[in-house]
């Protein structure tokens, strides 16, 4: 999906995505649970409403979003927030001592996004994220004849590699989502800004789902990684 897709996507369900985004939820609060929370002024790549941030005081995070309704809630619930794209921040070299990220990464480049990441990490910074893998969401998208090109273990890895992290560790857990009609799948891809847009979507594929009410369960695989500068 194009960057300006992403902006109006997310921008146009902003005021919904708390209420539906319940597993994008559990998976910021596990990032502190798999790894220990870093000290520091940091930065939240792909910010959102707040899900990562609100286990940091104001004055320890800054968020940053593509989208700038998605900064707008995240203002409102009291932190600074940039609008910006993760593979082009603005900000100087050296400038924070931890960046952190959940459900993001994978609307990026992760080549562009890590050494950008790498470039703002202070020496000895620490980079800690959660990012859907391979194989997420399979029964989803055989249901709806489309796929979505997940990262591998590998490439996030190489990535991080090629930039010059080190000390990486990682952890993978799946994440199930049980649906209990077609109804409930679309609404909450809608409602969380990362359903298809129309015209790249099959009209009579989803209104068979529409009227699917039998159960379906799908989950996401989340990549948890650390990984620290030089």
């Amino acid at each position: 999906m194009k960057k300006e897709k992403i902006k109006r996507q997310f921008s146009k369900y902003a005021s919904s995505y708390n209420q539906y985004a319940s597993v994008q939820k559990k998976v910021a609060k596990d990032l502190f649970t798999v790894f220990s929370r870093p000290a520091g002024f940091g930065v939240d790549l792909g910010c959102g409403t707040g899900f990562v941030s609100k286990y940091f005081s104001q004055s320890e995070i800054l968020g940053v979003d593509i989208s700038r309704e998605m900064i707008n809630q995240y203002k409102n619930a009291g932190y600074q927030g940039v609008l910006a794209d993760i593979e082009h921040l603005p900000f100087k070299r050296d400038t924070f001592d931890f960046a952190v990220s959940s459900f993001s990464l994978h609307w990026v480049r992760l080549d562009e996004a890590f050494r950008e990441v790498y470039r703002v990490l202070k020496d000895k910074g620490k980079f800690l994220a959660a990012i859907p893998v391979e194989d997420s969401l399979e029964s989803f998208y055989k249901l709806v004849g489309l796929d979505f090109t997940f990262p591998s273990r590998e490439d996030v890895l190489d990535g991080l590699n090629s930039c010059g992290f080190s000390d990486v560790e990682i952890e993978l857990k799946p994440y199930r989502l049980t649906f209990q009609s077609g109804c409930d799948i679309l609404t909450f891809f809608k409602k969380t800004g990362t359903s298809l847009e129309r015209k790249e979507r099959n009209l009579k594929k989803i209104r068979e789902i529409y009227k699917r009410q039998k159960p379906l369960n799908t989950e996401f695989k989340i990549l948890f990684f650390k990984a620290v500068k030089g």
